[in-house]
């Protein structure tokens, strides 16, 4: 059960630099798109920026040698409504008692637009 005081967070708006959205691939089996997302707490103002690379397997044995899994989600054809129905996903498992406990949650599979940034 979720407490009263928890931060859910909420997606915001998601789209991407390589391709318009709603607009597909040349090929669904075999890309890498680079994707943004704002999130920020359900039901209230603000939001940070976000990002990932969905990726196709097809494209992951045809062009990687080796390479490090955080920032990618996997998919075996690209979809912007499953694109959308995993990040969903992920956002109802990364509610906190606060909106920096949520950010911590997320950064384990996205990357975080202030994760490199020092006061």
């Amino acid at each position: 059960m979720i407490k009263e005081k928890m931060v859910i967070p909420q997606l915001k708006s998601i789209m991407s630099p390589d391709l318009e959205y709603g607009k597909f691939p040349k090929d669904i089996e075999d890309c890498a798109v680079l994707i943004e997302l704002t999130v920020g707490p359900k039901d209230s103002e603000g939001e940070e920026v976000f990002n990932f690379t969905a990726v196709t397997t097809k494209y992951i044995f045809n062009n990687f040698n080796s390479s490090w899994g955080r920032g990618y989600l996997i998919v075996k054809e690209f979809s912007w409504q499953e694109i959308e129905n995993r990040i969903n996903k992920l956002l109802n498992h990364c509610w906190a008692d606060d909106w920096n406990g949520v950010t911590n949650k997320l950064k384990n599979e996205l990357h975080w637009e202030f994760e490199n940034y020092k006061e």
